[in-house]
């Protein structure tokens, strides 16, 4: 018996999934999927990546899936996302819902002890007001506004390979990575279903008043407007990627 990470009551800890399970299932290609990982000199390498670890008792594995079932198919969902011309798409999704969904990410991101996510620091306290929200499905603990730290923004991906399928884009993952935009604010992004994630963040409620947020973020709003971009306008995966595309590509009969 050990302690659940999300109730913190000792329990038979159930193997969690990082990534949630049923992303995992539908972006591997033939078992195989590419992964770019985060470490100095990042690599593209064909993976049959299953990142798990016990953490959760089953009573609490209900509870986030609870937020996948529904984050999950936002993506996939042709009626939630809609494009807007060729360099936007509008997200129509509730925003408690699918914010809580992307946080439940970083957080198991920020707790795994996978190398491939070492790259994740939250601290303590970040992470404690971020199990409070889970547990409890709020936005605030302790009269801290989760969102007023953390800011998500997303960018879909765009295939610029006449080779490649968009589905074959929906199977290349990048575990998290920290960056600093111009205005060195700090963001952790990853990558998986054909969709950048970033998140902004301060680290502590004091500089809420001193960060600047992202142009295009998920906000309190049923319509969310996000940016297209060209695989080949992200660096990591433009200059890592490309033989490992081939690799990964089933062979045409």
């Amino acid at each position: 018996m050990d302690k659940c990470k999300l109730c913190l009551k000792e329990s038979v800890l159930q193997e969690s999934h990082i990534l949630p399970n049923s992303i995992a299932k539908r972006i591997k290609n033939n078992g195989q999927t590419i992964v770019i990982t985060n470490n100095r000199h990042p690599k593209a390498e064909n993976s049959n990546f299953n990142y798990v670890e016990p953490m959760f008792c089953w009573d609490c594995e209900q509870i986030l899936c609870k937020y996948e079932k529904y984050g999950t198919n936002v993506t996939i969902n042709k009626n939630l996302i809609k494009r807007k011309g060729d360099d936007l798409v509008v997200f129509k999704v509730d925003f408690k819902k699918y914010y809580l969904y992307l946080i439940s990410i970083l957080w198991r991101a920020g707790l795994t002890n996978h190398r491939e996510f070492s790259t994740v620091r939250l601290g303590l306290p970040f992470l404690e007001l971020m199990r409070n929200c889970l547990l409890e499905n709020k936005l605030t603990w302790q009269k801290i506004h989760l969102e007023d730290l953390i800011s998500i923004s997303i960018i879909k991906i765009k295939n610029e390979y006449p080779h490649l399928t968009d589905e074959s884009i929906r199977k290349i993952i990048i575990t998290p990575r920290l960056d600093e935009d111009n205005s060195q604010t700090r963001y952790y992004y990853m990558m998986y279903d054909g969709f950048v994630f970033a998140y902004y963040y301060t680290g502590h409620s004091s500089l809420i008043q001193n960060r600047t947020k992202p142009k295009f973020r998920l906000r309190r709003s049923t319509r969310n407007k996000f940016p297209a971009k060209g695989i080949k306008s992200i660096p990591i995966i433009n200059n890592k990627l490309y033989d490992a595309q081939l690799a990964a590509q089933p062979k045409k009969t």
